[in-house]
């Protein structure tokens, strides 16, 4: 086992290429992408590829306080777009990703590709960063044989894309082996795409994610149903803390005046209204289970939400 340290761009990519399993790649410094690449990464920087576990960590302690170190203005290649870090890996191995604020990312393709190389399981965990920026791809890829674990970070990388298969920030090669808990993310709608009325597709950033104790807020606009999660791959989840969507969710269905509502168990914010014309809102036919439905009012009201189910602690409670 070894400690790579590193404070550029070019010590980082070339610790992830050549860190072998146990390593641990430590950022010492914040890295200014406009600096050294600011026109973009030409080419993928490819893992070795690891039979155990491998840290890539900009956490560090200053005066007793837990704090770390920012990527920013990092950004795929401004004439041929790939993705920037491609994570290798085979028989049960994992990369830990943690400690690192990813600030002004501008993707155009994915942050990170993750892979198995043998016939076991490759595992990608990310925990404790920040993402930040705007993207026209997905912010991970994970081929077969791969799982993904979103441990308390934050998103706001909005999606500004015209493909709407590619608004989820993560794609799965198979629905279900992905996860985010305690995790906020913040949803947008630029209108650079119209969403389809196609039952099933792809409706926000969290799409093909398991949640738990996450907190999605923001606006999502989709065609035909208000849908957090596919509803189908995913419904038997059962997190192990409620999640709360604090969205303003809007539909372009013309027809329907009630839809289903797909979402992990936790407090959903309604009326689900209808784009362009928001006057005009849908009955909810039916929820998924152990979704509470509020209004904007009751999602701030404390003892409205614990009557109603919503595991809080008011704040005038405690020591």
């Amino acid at each position: 086992m070894a400690t790579h340290e590193v404070s550029t761009w070019a010590e980082l990519a070339e610790a992830i290429r050549t860190a072998s399993s146990g390593d641990i790649i430590q950022l010492t410094a914040d890295i200014d992408c406009n600096d050294e690449i600011p026109e973009g990464v030409s080419s993928t920087i490819p893992s070795y590829e690891v039979t155990g576990t491998r840290t890539i960590t900009g956490e560090y302690i200053e005066n007793g306080v837990t704090k770390r170190h920012v990527i920013k203005n990092l950004r795929t290649s401004t004439t041929s777009p790939v993705a920037i870090f491609r994570m290798n890996g085979y028989y049960n191995s994992t990369t830990n990703v943690q400690g690192i604020d990813f600030l002004n990312l501008i993707l155009a393709a994915p942050l990170i590709e993750v892979a198995e190389t043998g016939s076991a399981y490759h595992t990608m965990n990310i925990r404790n960063c920040r993402f930040t920026g705007k993207r026209t791809d997905y912010f991970v890829y994970l081929y077969s044989n791969t799982y993904l674990y979103i441990y308390n970070c934050y998103f706001n990388i909005y999606y500004n894309g015209n493909n709407e298969t590619k608004v989820p920030l993560c794609y799965l090669d198979t629905i279900g082996r992905g996860y985010m808990s305690n995790c906020r993310i913040r949803e947008t709608f630029t209108g650079t795409y119209t969403p389809s009325s196609t039952d099933g597709v792809a409706t926000c950033s969290v799409f093909p994610m398991r949640l738990s104790g996450c907190r999605v807020e923001g606006e999502v606009v989709s065609g035909k149903y208000p849908r957090y999660h596919h509803s189908t791959a995913l419904s038997n989840y059962t997190p192990g803390s409620q999640n709360v969507y604090d969205v303003d969710f809007k539909l372009t269905n013309n027809t329907d005046t009630s839809v289903p509502l797909y979402a992990f168990k936790g407090v959903v914010k309604i009326p689900i209204r209808k784009k362009d014309a928001e006057t005009t809102t849908y009955e909810i036919s039916s929820a998924s289970t152990g979704v509470i439905q509020a209004t904007e009012s009751q999602m701030q009201d404390t003892d409205w939400l614990i009557q109603n189910g919503f595991d809080i602690v008011p704040s005038n409670q405690g020591g």
